[in-house]
C-alpha cells in the first residue's frame, strides 16, 4: 500500500504527485503528514496526554529514519527548521490583537507544506514543485477554511 492508496482527498493526491512515483518519498511524506498533525494536535490540545507525546517521539524516530531523509537529509533538516520556525511564529501570533500577526498566523500554519514542495523538487524538479505549489496552497486552505474563509 502506498501514500497515494492511503490518502484518498484531493489533498492526498497532492501528496502523492509530489512524490513523483518515488517510493521513498511516498513513505517519508506519509509519515511527515501524520507527525505534523500530532504535533499539531498537542499544541491545540489542553490535556498534554504523555502516551501522545511519547508516540510522536516514536513517531518522530520513524520519520528521520526513513530511507528518504536519510538520503536527502542535509537538504531536509533545513526544511525542518524552517517549517518548524514558521509554525511557532504562527501559533505565538493566532490569538494576537494586532491584525497583521492574526492574518500571518493563519498563512503560516500551513507551513509544513513547503516539505512537500521540497519533496516535489527532490523527486521531480523545479517545473513539478511550481506546477504543484498553487494547488497545494489552495487545497490545505479550502480544507482549513469555512466558506464564510473564518479559519476551522
Amino acid at each position: 500500500m502506498s501514500l497515494c492508496d492511503l490518502e484518498p482527498t484531493a489533498h492526498g493526491d497532492l501528496l502523492c504527485e509530489a512524490c513523483h512515483g518515488n517510493r521513498a518519498a511516498e513513505v517519508f511524506l506519509a509519515i511527515w503528514n501524520k507527525v505534523v498533525h500530532e504535533i499539531d494536535d498537542e499544541i491545540d490540545d489542553d490535556l498534554h496526554s504523555p502516551s501522545r507525546k511519547l508516540r510522536t517521539m516514536v513517531h518522530l524516530n520513524i520519520l528521520y529514519s526513513t530511507d528518504f531523509y536519510r538520503i536527502y537529509a542535509p537538504q531536509l533538516k533545513i526544511i525542518v527548521a524552517l517549517v518548524t520556525s514558521a509554525y511557532d511564529d504562527s501559533v505565538a501570533w493566532e490569538k494576537s490583537v494586532h491584525e497583521p500577526e492574526h492574518r500571518m498566523a493563519d498563512v503560516l500554519r500551513f507551513s509544513g507544506n513547503e516539505m512537500v514542495l521540497a519533496v516535489a523538487y527532490i523527486t521531480g524538479g523545479y517545473e513539478r514543485m511550481r506546477k504543484l505549489s498553487p494547488r497545494l496552497r489552495l487545497a490545505s486552505w479550502a480544507a482549513h477554511h469555512a466558506e464564510s474563509g473564518k479559519p476551522v
